[in-house]
């Protein structure tokens, strides 16, 4: 093996150790969020990358999916919004800034949300299921 595929190997060995410190399974929903269907997934693509896929479907049909791409940090890198067949992609550029912070917000806001909700279901399952000692 010459030197230049270990410094590869080694490179994809510091991706996947990097990716696979951050975990956002906390996160992990399907559900309903006010009137809006709501998915998150922290998935592990190939082993080496982490990504967080948020998906909103809204009452009106439109599908908005956030997309952390590299996954180690809850920063977006993607948007997509498929509205009456069309997508539109936006992606982290200066270009973008403006409406990937205001998709950032939302994103976060989701995140929270998603907490309360996952709060609220232990709640209400522990005071519907008796204890039993």
């Amino acid at each position: 093996m010459n030197r230049l595929q270990k410094l590869i190997g080694a490179g994809i060995i510091s991706l996947g150790l990097l990716g696979s410190c951050s975990d956002y399974s906390k996160y992990n929903f399907d559900g309903r969020i006010g009137e809006d269907r709501v998915k998150f997934e922290s998935v592990n693509d190939y082993g080496i990358f982490l990504e967080n896929d948020l998906t909103v479907r809204d009452k009106d049909g439109k599908v908005t999916k956030y997309l952390d791409n590299f996954g180690e940090d809850l920063i977006l890198d993607e948007v997509q919004i498929v509205k009456n067949g069309e997508t539109t992609h936006y992606f982290d550029s200066f270009l973008n800034r403006k409406k990937m912070d205001k998709f950032q917000e939302e994103f976060d806001n989701y995140l929270k949300e998603i907490l309360k909700a996952k709060l609220q279901r232990n709640k209400t399952y522990r005071e519907i299921t008796p204890l039993h000692l």
